[in-house]
């Protein structure tokens, strides 16, 4: 069924089978589609055009949720990707399981997979390239590949997995995946640092990364997105504080014997502030929101991949010349990521963090929408053309006719 939103032709694709999706990837002219796993928040403005040949194409996987396969002996699950987050919770509850990542209410697993994001639990557990041991992939010309197994070990040479998952469906369609999974911990608690000294709060994660603890979250945030989570009205944007959050599992006493430890470093850091405990609730309502920060508190989001020790000069360089920025670092993953709502505004970010890298003669790479693109991976201050060139290579191979997420550009 066809429809138009903004200005934008769109149709919806729902398939009641994995077989059916196959087929309908088969038919006489699919190659002058647009396929796309689900509508971006930001349509760049060459998209929003009616006259387009083609529709935009969503592709509803939702009907596809089946489980395929689970051994709670081996602690692997095959899911199908249309499968909710909440639903495979529920399953995986009944045998007292748990797949460690944080997502955003509503999720699918093909989602998850596409962004290759595991929310805050990233830090403990990796996130997807961590926790997917194996995909059922669709490609551009109707065929479908196996990657990985349903075992650890179980790749020889490179993980095409691993090339899959976080490419935003831009080279193939996640059918299905095998999962690795945890006993579910028998408890968790969570904690948070206050502090106007950004920089000591930065110098302790690194400490406590160099510890090698089993800490399941560790973000470091604006207070101003940290309040913005708790109180969605919250119009506070003058405090200069940064908020670090900790999140354990596991039984009483190691969850004790951890908070111990950490809190020693604290003590060594700050000598007049100390962990606070997180309540549940609030716990959950911080980690939720920080999942889906860019749909709850912005529209448009800045993420960097760089070295935890760039992380505070980073923030502190771009926050002195922009005004109106979230900000959200993982140190332990190398995730820096800025939020804003007006994209001119990330815009002048991102011009920013491009003087920042001539002038520290560092290369980064920045994944942001743009005036082309919903989402534009790049290297500042230059873009590495030997990279670029193999990112072309691959996508040619893949996908040549670019009508798998052409909203996408890696």
């Amino acid at each position: 069924m066809g429809a138009k939103v903004l200005d934008i032709n769109i149709e919806t694709i729902s398939c009641q089978s994995q077989a059916e999706l196959i087929a309908w990837m088969k038919k006489p002219g699919s190659e002058a589609r647009a396929i796309v796993p689900s509508l971006p928040l930001y349509i760049p403005t060459r998209f929003q055009s009616a006259s387009l040949s083609s529709p935009i194409t969503i592709l509803d996987q939702s009907k596809l949720a089946s489980v395929l396969e689970h051994s709670s002996e081996d602690k692997v699950i095959k899911v199908e990707a249309g499968i909710k987050k909440e639903e495979l919770d529920r399953i995986l509850s009944q045998t007292n399981e748990w797949w460690p990542c944080h997502s955003a209410p509503g999720a699918s697993l093909s989602e998850i997979i596409n962004a290759g994001d595991g929310g805050t639990l990233e830090h403990g557990f990796g996130g997807p390239k961590h926790l997917v041991l194996g995909l059922d992939v669709l490609l551009a010309d109707g065929e479908t590949i196996k990657t990985g197994g349903r075992v650890v070990k179980n790749v020889t040479g490179y993980d095409l997995s691993k090339l899959l998952i976080g490419s935003h469906a831009t080279l193939g369609i996640v059918l299905a995946a095998y999962l690795r999974l945890f006993a579910k911990p028998e408890q968790s608690a969570a904690f948070r640092l206050e502090t106007d000294a950004q920089d000591k709060l930065f110098s302790l994660s690194r400490s406590l990364i160099g510890l090698g603890l089993p800490i399941s979250t560790l973000e470091i945030i604006s207070s101003q997105l940290f309040e913005r989570l708790l109180s969605p009205n919250s119009q506070n944007t003058n405090s200069s504080n940064a908020v670090m959050l900790i999140e354990l599992h596991g039984h009483a006493q190691e969850i004790e014997e951890i908070k111990s430890k950490i809190a020693e470093k604290v003590k060594e850091s700050f000598a007049d502030t100390s962990l606070t405990n997180l309540e549940q609730k609030h716990a959950t309502d911080v980690f939720t929101g920080l999942a889906q920060a860019d749909r709850a508190t912005a529209r448009h989001a800045l993420e960097i991949s760089c070295l935890p020790s760039q992380m505070d000069q980073i923030i502190s360089f771009i926050t002195q010349r922009i005004y109106g920025l979230y900000w959200q670092a993982r140190p332990g993953r190398g995730r820096l990521k800025f939020l804003a709502h007006d994209l001119d505004v990330l815009s002048e970010a991102t011009k920013a963090l491009n003087q920042w890298a001539q002038e520290n003669g560092q290369s980064l790479v920045v994944a942001s929408p743009d005036h082309e693109f919903s989402l534009r991976v790049k290297t500042l201050p230059n873009q590495d053309a030997q990279a670029f060139a193999l990112k072309l290579a691959l996508k040619s191979k893949f996908d040549p006719a670019n009508i798998l997420n052409p909203l996408v550009c890696l």
